[in-house]
């Protein structure tokens, strides 16, 4: 990134893997005027002047995975699994607060199971194999990343539990898609992102032109089902990062 700012760029695009990253290099981009706009992970910093905050809006994520969920509940004490929680993922927590905070309006009694979010592969498969076993009555599965719906996918199919344990995805690539188009994901609940870099690059121009300023924008996400999954709208936004065609 200092190459970037020492070549005198119009603007920056970033998406940052952890709440405190990348907060000196944008203070660097600050300091020569240079607009930076924040993508989906926002930085342990409230936007200022010259930084701009484009987010997913994971209220509404949770709003949606939890309607989702409660089409799968059956009278009261039920188990439902929220997988990928993180604390450097600041959305993560809010998104799993609403879906449980919604639900108990289902099921006072409903019991959920957090897992945290896991970045290898294999031990997200080790997990989500371990949660069946301790909970083989969970009726729906919330995975608020791509890692852990695909190892949450991968345990429910070894243990012959697809189709009657929801699996609900909070993020998109295009295997999952596929399993959605084919109904062995019940649904995803997809980033925007498209939209997402829009109005991130629309933010840049206007703020070089001085007619904004520093401020957080929030960017609903799609529920896709293999009802919708073909349609106009959703082929849109998948065709950032994946599953159009």
């Amino acid at each position: 990134m200092e190459k970037e700012l020492d070549q005198g760029v119009a603007g920056i695009i970033l998406v940052p893997d952890h709440a405190v990253a990348l907060i000196s290099p944008v203070r660097a981009a600050m300091e020569k005027n240079i607009p930076v706009a924040i993508l989906d992970n926002p930085l342990a910093a409230s936007p200022k002047e010259d930084v701009v905050f484009v987010l997913n809006d994971n209220a509404a994520t949770g709003h949606i995975a939890a309607e989702r969920v409660s089409h799968y509940l059956k009278g009261t004490h039920n188990e439902v699994a929220i997988l990928g929680v993180h604390p450097n993922f600041l959305g993560t927590i809010v998104a799993a607060n609403t879906i449980k905070d919604d639900l108990q309006r289902y099921d006072r009694g409903i019991r959920f199971i957090e897992q945290g979010s896991t970045f290898g592969s294999t031990e997200a498969e080790e997990s989500a194999e371990e949660l069946l076993e301790a909970h083989p009555g969970v009726r729906a599965i919330v995975a608020l990343n791509v890692i852990q719906t695909r190892a949450a996918y991968d345990a429910l199919s070894r243990a012959k539990l697809q189709g009657k344990v929801a699996l609900i995805g909070c993020e998109q690539d295009f295997d999952i898609i596929y399993r959605v188009r084919t109904g062995e994901i019940d649904s995803v609940i997809a980033k925007d992102t498209r939209t997402m870099v829009r109005d991130a690059m629309e933010w840049i121009h206007q703020r070089r032109k001085g007619t904004v300023t520093g401020e957080t924008i929030v960017v609903p996400p799609k529920l896709v089902t293999k009802q919708n999954v073909d349609s106009p709208e959703i082929q849109w936004i998948l065709a950032v990062n994946g599953g159009a065609n």
